[in-house]
């Protein structure tokens, strides 16, 4: 059940190497000393291996607790060194040049030891700091130099490290409040070192006479990081409260002091605590309650109302100062602790209440209360978790008045809507048992109210501060917060605390209460138990829900959630639940992280073992959760599986008997829907068309089974035929046109589901006709007449739709459709939507997308519409509907049109018009109009998606073995393949990727060739081995695709991507580098006629400026790669051609790519002296170039290239971005040099 990839079972596996690692790692980086010798720590540490080790535990934070048994061998280790480096005392030393990439040992360890508590919690870790007292001066002396190394004496400040990082503050101020622990007065470890000159720093805090300096100390360092924003306020709050708590200090009255000095810089009137920071406020609640929970009752009973009316006092009043530090969620949090502490503190533990208690209790569980519905997250948490613990700690009676208090403040605000009265109800008891039309209201109560009502009860739960008598309230509660969902103004779904909130009640509750207390559960009482058609226990209620929770709900963290708690509840009240052990290994924890597959298989698996769990699952399939969630994808999954489910009986077998119960429900559910509730119906509707389509899916309804079936099973079968076609028929009958044109009614969503309605309906009506001929029952004729006119006035509607899943659905629908009426109804139908589409109909306003649905479904129907003739010559003649509709697709695929029209034209060619009796010259071209597209716009290459098309096309003729075995073979074969080898080697990938597709079976099918790598994943086919292959083919026999090649090759080789441009240029000279110069030797393919070819792509593109760039391109690149030069000498390659070519290209041209390029052949061509002069004359020419760019690039190509230096200290000394006019007369002198030198060589 453990996938193998798992992150928690791959850091299981990998834990012991991990460790083993670290281990070998760590005293190396932190310790040095030759071997058999006492080793020490070092003064510095390598950066990369102190990362290192960090890398090796930060795995550990998904699974701590496998860190525990190796803590006792890695911690002393460092810890250990710690203190030795403190002892030291080398600290603050000067270097004359520290290395670089290390840290100071202080600041390593502090990272390490911080990633430490992060993993495993700081009170983990301090157990294995050195408790020692000698430590404590050490280290605080160290700790006042490395937090403050100004104070250092002047020559040694300039090369020190800075002060200590954040990491290392913490773990100094973690280890000295773990030395505040120590049993001895802190008088005794005082010294003079230590203690001379000590104050304290924090204005207004009056200390009392004869405190230990070393105190004193202790309290700086405190208060000068508990106002920090950082991880070390931490440590220094319990510093702070160790320190206070202390009985030396106690006695010596700093407990007083300390406290005194909080309570008033919290309340003062006349300044404003946040005027440090935010977390100064913070800090002093932080000190406060943590004295309240650590200090004895003796120690702070004058301080417990104190403390209590100052956290009722910032809670509650409105002054700026105090609303300053209410408005910090953190604040707040320490405020409710505060109010937790204090309450604990003054209840009684034999004795009676006194006044005080009393009024002191109710006034927190009123700011309990209140906060439970805080605005923040961890302040709910705060309160949630004060209230259980202060109802543990009472008497059962006021326990059980709280749990009341928190069980009626659930039902608040919740209405309750009778769908078949249109009544609300405000009160739960005025709820009938009948919960088939009854729906909660939640749109009036707090979301953020509620979870922290639930995430209370929880925690009571867990406190078992509930009675046995509670629980019917209590489990109905909790059952209610299992399905809690609201939607905001914009249709979002919240929610998701509240459920999780609930399972942590649920498994609580199955962890604390025994299964006796359970069992006597009245479920009567229990209101979400009046759902269910027979009397549950409570257990099994909860199972029920559980599993609901686990295979329904959108959010994953709730799905395994319900799924551990069912495991608590049937682990420890296994004989409780129906197929209990069954069902808890399928509802695996692991099994319901993925949603359709928790939905499609888990919930499959835990509906096969009792119909109390298919039942619930299938009604629950209906609830907000499925077909009435706003995600349209969770609507499209809950339909599937909804008709996976119907076709289930009771006994867990396939019987049309759940279908039509199924088919009720859905039924009931769409009369109670709104006329707004689009998104709901179109759930439902989809859940319709699932539901009739499932038993023809699982071979349980068709015209043979109907023969052959028992009058029993094939009276259930009619029964189920009939009764869907006329809820499918009233279902129809219900929808309107302005349903499907409507911009505020989802037109979209609606015209997928019904289009998906239609195809399921169609199905059905055939089958019943098909029963009707064979005389096995009567149907009403009427009713079928009336279902297909409205289904071709709805589909006619749908079609108008062009997004993607209405317009597979609607193509769909129509083939069906059309497979159930009579040819002449085809032909007629089919003729309207050629009608509509032929001359300007694309271009009607009436007609949305151009049309787009009706190409679609012509495409899908045009096998529908008759058998073409064959002729006695073996021609073929189409049907005349058919040579319409082939017509119309392919006068829909010319570029007078929008280029998404083009390619649903393009991809229903495929869809049977493309055919080996039916082949028409026609398509042939339209394919290689396609193949050629080239379309640019605002979006890009559009042309793309076109020649996508065209070469699935082209794919479908040769798998499917379409083309004609005559003389017209070869031509298509020229025309076709040579335009898909071309893009086999173009710049994008997935065009490259679809055409090598279609390319490796043509290549097979045609010429018997079987290319030797198959590259079958798109991140080859950017390689260079790829490219080399393919330019390869250059020396086969077929000439006619040579040209057609290289133009594609040179938009990868001139105008790729960094790694195309790199891997076909490679390629390319690998190849080019293998072959002859000429045919002298005997080989047909040279390098003469490979750059004969690449010169008649030039030629053929001169006016092309997209592929005239990239040739050029490629061309300079063969010429800088010394290709070209071979051929020198060699007569057949015209020289003068080539240039001629390049001069043409750019004449009166501003084009700077293509202006650039020509340079760069320029630059190549001076090496061959046939046409040297004519280069450097053109060059020279272009330094008085209109455009500066132009002027400079020419005269660093004519720098590289000359020789002389007079010209190069020319070219060098002159600003080539002057106006012409002022270079004029240097440049003509400069290009007399140069032709005169030419023709002196």
């Amino acid at each position: 059940m453990d996938a193998p990839d798992e992150p928690d079972i791959r850091l299981q596996r990998l834990s012991s190497d991990l460790l083993l690692d670290f281990n070998k790692l760590l005293p190396v980086v932190l310790l040095k000393g030759s071997e058999g010798a006492k080793s020490r720590p070092r003064e510095r540490v390598s950066e990369k291996a102190t990362n290192k080790l960090v890398t090796l535990i930060e795995p550990f934070q998904e699974w701590p607790q496998l860190l525990d048994p190796h803590l006792a061998d890695i911690l002393p280790v460092i810890t250990t060194a710690l203190a030795d480096f403190v002892v030291s005392k080398k600290v603050a030393k000067a270097r004359v040049r520290l290395p670089s990439r290390t840290l100071p040992f202080q600041d390593a360890v502090g990272k390490l030891l911080y990633t430490f508590c992060k993993i495993r919690g700081h009170k983990v870790v301090s157990r294995f700091f050195l408790n020692h007292p000698r430590y404590l001066e050490p280290l605080m002396l160290s700790f006042q130099k490395w937090t403050h190394p100004e104070n250092i004496a002047s020559a040694d400040i300039e090369d020190q490290d800075g002060p200590l990082s954040w990491e290392g503050r913490y773990v100094v101020l973690l280890w000295l409040s773990h030395l505040m622990l120590a049993p001895f007065d802190l008088s005794l470890m005082s010294s003079l070192e230590s203690s001379a000159g000590a104050e304290a720093s924090e204005a207004g805090l009056q200390l009392p006479q004869g405190l230990p300096k070393i105190a004193i100390r202790l309290l700086n360092f405190g208060f000068e990081h508990i106002a920090s924003p950082s991880k070390e306020r931490e440590p220094a709050i319990a510093l702070l409260v160790r320190l206070a708590v202390r009985q030396d200090m106690f006695r010596q009255n700093l407990t007083h002091s300390l406290i005194q000095y909080a309570f008033s810089a919290l309340e003062a009137e006349d300044s404003d605590p946040v005027s440090k920071s935010i977390y100064w406020p913070v800090g002093l609640l932080s000190f406060v309650g943590g004295v309240l929970v650590s200090a004895d009752f003796s120690v702070i009973e004058p301080y417990v109302v104190p403390a209590f009316r100052l956290a009722q006092l910032l809670l509650n009043e409105d002054k700026p100062s105090i609303s300053a530090i209410r408005s910090s969620a953190l604040a707040r949090k320490w405020l409710i602790k505060i109010c937790r502490a204090a309450t604990l503190q003054s209840l009684p533990t034999k004795h009676s209440f006194s006044p005080t208690s009393s009024e002191l209790l109710e006034d927190c569980i009123d700011v309990l209360l209140a906060a439970l519905a805080d605005q923040d997250t961890p302040v709910r948490l705060a309160a949630s978790k004060a209230l259980a613990i202060i109802s543990a700690r009472l008497d059962p009676g006021l326990a059980s008045d709280v749990v009341d208090a928190v069980v009626g403040a659930l039902s608040e605000d919740v209405l309750w809507f009778d769908r078949s009265t249109g009544r609300e109800i405000s009160s739960v008891q005025d709820c009938t048992r009948d919960q088939k039309y009854l729906v909660r209201d939640l749109s009036a109560v707090n979301p953020l109210r509620w979870h922290g009502l639930t995430l209370t009860l929880s925690h009571m739960l867990f406190r078992r501060s509930s009675t046995p008598q509670q629980l019917p309230d209590v489990i109905n509660a909790l059952v209610l917060a299992l399905e809690f969902e609201q939607r905001s103004s914009t249709q979002k779904s919240t929610g998701t605390n509240i459920r999780d909130a609930a399972c942590f009640g649920v498994w609580s509750l199955s962890r604390k209460y025994t299964t006796t207390e359970l069992a006597g559960v009245d479920t009567s009482q229990i209101l979400a138990a009046g759902r269910y058609s027979r009397s549950l226990s409570a257990l099994q209620l909860l199972a029920n829900e559980l599993v609901i929770a686990a295979c329904l709900d959108p959010a994953g963290n709730i799905r395994r959630g319900s799924s551990a708690a069912l495991q608590e509840m049937i682990g420890r009240h296994p004989d409780a639940v129906q197929c209990g052990i069954a069902l808890v290994q399928a509802v695996d924890y692991h099994s319901v992280a993925l949603r359709s597959r928790a939905m499609l298989e888990v919930g499959l698996e835990a509906a096969r073992l009792d119909s109390i769990y298919r039942t619930a699952i299938c009604e629950n399939l209906l609830s907000w959760r499925c077909l009435r969630s706003s995600d349209a994808s969770s609507r499209r999954l809950s339909a599937s599986t909804i008709g996976t489910l119907s076709v289930l009986d009771d006994d867990g077998t396939s019987s049309t008997l759940g279908s039509i119960q199924t088919l009720e429900d859905i039924e009931r559910s769409l009369q109670q829907l709104q006329r707004r509730e689009v998104k709901e119906r179109h759930g439902l509707l989809l859940a319709l068309a699932a539901v009739l389509s499932a038993p023809l899916k699982n071979g349980l309804t068709s015209a043979s089974t109907l023969e052959e079936a028992s009058d029993e099973r094939s009276n259930l079968d009619f029964m189920f035929i009939f009764r869907a076609l006329n809820i499918s028929l009233s279902t129809l009958e219900s929808l309107t046109e302005t349903d499907f044109t409507s911009s505020v009614l989802w037109p979209s969503i609606t015209a997928e589901a019904t289009s998906q309605l239609i195809s399921s309906t169609m199905q059905l009506l055939r089958i019943s006709k098909s029963a009707i001929r064979g005389q096995k029952t009567s149907f009403d004729k009427q009713v079928s007449t009336k279902l297909t006119v409205k289904c071709l006035d709805l589909l006619s509607l749908a079609l108008l739709r062009t997004d993607s899943f209405a317009l597979e659905a609607s193509s769909s629908a129509a083939r069906e459709t059309f497979l159930t009426l009579d040819l002449a109804s085809r032909h007629e139908t089919a003729s309207s939507w050629v009608d509509l589409l032929s001359g300007d109909g694309s271009r009607n306003t009436s007609l949305v997308g151009g049309g787009i649905g009706h190409i679609n479904s012509l495409g899908s129907v045009f096998t529908t519409l008759g058998d073409s003739v064959v002729l006695e010559d073996n021609g073929v003649r189409l049907s005349e509907v058919q040579q319409a509709v082939a017509s119309t697709l392919m006068a829909m695929s010319k570029a007078d049109h929008e280029v998404e029209i083009r390619v649903a034209a393009v991809q229903n060619l495929t869809k049977g018009i493309i055919s080996k009796e039916a082949i028409l010259p026609e398509i042939v071209d339209v394919l290689a109009l396609c193949l050629d597209d080239y379309t640019i716009d605002s979006r890009g290459d559009v042309g793309s998606w076109l020649r996508l098309a065209a070469i699935d096309a082209v794919g479908t003729m040769y798998r499917k073995d379409l083309l004609p075995s005559d003389g017209r073979r070869i031509r298509i074969t020229e025309v076709l393949l040579s335009r898909v080898l071309r893009l086999s080697v173009e710049q994008l990938d997935k065009v490259r990727f679809a055409a090598w597709s279609v390319l490796r079976e043509a290549m097979v099918c045609e010429f018997s060739i079987s290319f030797e790598s198959q590259f079958d994943h798109l991140s080859q086919i950017s390689t260079t081995p790829y490219f080399y292959q393919l330019i390869s083919l250059i020396r086969t026999q077929f000439s006619w695709a040579h040209v057609q090649l290289m133009e594609g090759y040179i938009a990868s080789a001139g105008g790729g991507s960094e790694s195309v441009l790199r891997a076909s240029r490679q390629a390319m000279v690998t190849f080019a580098e293998g072959l002859q110069i000429d045919e002298s030797q005997g080989d047909s393919m040279t390098l003469l006629s490979f750059c004969n070819v690449l010169l008649e792509v030039l030629r053929r593109n001169l006016s092309d400026d997209r592929k005239l760039v990239s040739c050029m391109e490629v061309i300079a690149f063969l010429l800088d790669a010394r290709i070209l030069q071979k051929l020198e000498g060699v007569v057949d390659f015209k020289w003068r051609t080539l240039l001629a070519f390049v001069q043409r290209s750019h004449y009166k041209s501003g084009n700077m790519p293509k202006l650039e390029a020509a340079i760069k052949i320029y630059g190549g061509l001076n090496d061959i002296s046939a046409i040297r002069y004519e280069v450097l004359k053109k060059l020279g020419s272009m330094l008085l170039h209109p455009l500066p760019m132009v002027r400079n690039h020419a005269a660093e190509c004519l720098y590289i290239i000359t020789v002389d230096p007079s010209i190069s200290e020319t070219l060098q000394g002159e600003d080539w971005s002057m106006s012409p006019k002022d270079i004029k007369s240097n440049s003509g002198d400069l290009q007399s040099s140069l032709l005169a030198k030419t023709r002196m060589l």
